[in-house]
Order: C-alpha cells, then sequence, then structure tokens
C-alpha cells in the first residue's frame, strides 16, 4: 500500500496529545531508507508545526582502529556501534530533554565537535541497530524498514559511492545479516514496517509502501 509520507506524518501527530517528546525509532539493512524516511518525516512534522530532531546512529560508530575492520575481535553483534553512549544520550534526552555528544565524522575518522541537542516534539532516531533490545524500550513508536538485499546493496552504494563496497560486503553486511536474522521479533513489535518503492514504479519521491501497520 503506497502511501505519501505526509499521511505517516499525521498518523504520529494524532497518536499523541501534546507530547513532550516522542521518540521514534526507525530500524533496518543497510540502503532500505532508513535515512531518507527519517528526513522525510521529520520534515512533513516540521510542516504540522512540530519540533522535529533527528539522529543517526552513524553519529556513535567508533573510530577504525576500535571497529572489525581496524582488526578488533569481538563476538558482540553490532560491536561497531558504540550502542552505550547512544543509550547515554538518548536516557538524558528522555529525562532532561537535553543531551550532548561528539559525533563521528566519517571523512576525518575522528568525533566532531559537540552536538548539542534541546529537544521537544518528536525524537527520530535512524539506523541500523537502533531497534537493538538494549535501546527498543526507549521509542514510543518504530519502524523497520525492509527490502531486496541485493536492491539495498546497490542503494547504499549509490549514496557512498562504489568505493564503500568493499568495506560494505567485507565487514558490514556479515554482521549486519546476523542481526538481521535475529531481529524477527524486533520486526514484528515494530508499529509500521515498510519499503521504499523502486525509482521505475514512477512513485513520487515522497512516498512509502505500507507493508504492516499496527499501534498497541
Amino acid at each position: 500500500m503506497l502511501v505519501p509520507v505526509r499521511l505517516l506524518a499525521g498518523i504520529l501527530r494524532s497518536k499523541v496529545a501534546n507530547p513532550e517528546i516522542l521518540f521514534i525509532g526507525i530500524d533496518g539493512g543497510s540502503g532500505a531508507g532508513k535515512s531518507y524516511l527519517a528526513q522525510c518525516l521529520a520534515g512533513r512534522l516540521r510542516l504540522l508545526g512540530e519540533e522535529a530532531h533527528v539522529i543517526s546512529v552513524d553519529e556513535f560508530i567508533r573510530p577504525l582502529d576500535d571497529r572489525r575492520e581496524g582488526g578488533v575481535v569481538s563476538s558482540e553483534i553490532g560491536h561497531d556501534l558504540d550502542w552505550r553512549t547512544l543509550r547515554t544520550v538518548l536516557t538524558s534526552i528522555k529525562q532532561t530533554g537535553k543531551a550532548s555528544w561528539c559525533p563521528y565524522d566519517w571523512q576525518t575518522n575522528l568525533f566532531a565537535q559537540s552536538r548539542e541537542i534541546d529537544a521537544k516534539g518528536f525524537l527520530i532516531v535512524e539506523g541500523v541497530y537502533a531497534l537493538r533490545p538494549e535501546l527498543a524500550h526507549i521509542y514510543d513508536f518504530s519502524f523497520w524498514a525492509t527490502g531486496d538485499r541485493s536492491g539495498r546493496i546497490e542503494r547504499a552504494v549509490q549514496r557512498d559511492g562504489e568505493g564503500s563496497r568493499v568495506s560494505l560486503m567485507r565487514w558490514w553486511l556479515p554482521d549486519e545479516d546476523v542481526y538481521l536474522a535475529k531481529s524477527i521479533d524486533s520486526t514484528h513489535r515494530a508499529n509500521i514496517v515498510f519499503t521504499i518503492p523502486p525509482n521505475d514504479k514512477g512513485v513520487t519521491e515522497d512516498s512509502v509502501d505500507l507493508l504492516r501497520i499496527a499501534f498497541g
């Protein structure tokens, strides 16, 4: 069922009466459309007069020397994401509305200057591992992005450049595949499961294909 993102924004807005902060998590595989939906959703919420903030889990990736790609050996699924710091940030926002952290800069492999947030309205957290068990309880609503694996890979490479293909295939996807295989419960618990329609369907840019929607 093809649905404009503006309708999703309206649905979320109607579910909460004057929220202090509504936490929204968007998870799924690489190239599935998580960042796309987060930005579209935030934009539509702002058009409705709401404050909307987006945090990418990519801001909490470990530097190269601390990642598997840098030689670190770890049995933890999703080790390359510093989910503990992300959890601390989200907990602080939940409790006080405020938090600060130093986002990881992929270009320099360093941490950037501190980002501070004073959140009201809607806080959208997007990225692979956003709904991992240690974080899932934080969100009020959750989305799960799905899609054909080969199509997702090509979309991710198109986004990040052909030079990213080797790293994606060798280091990121194997860990991600294990996570996705173990996340079937997360998929079923998500309020909304969606996919981004292929470009050849002629769909407007600001639409998603809803596979499942349930509010409980």
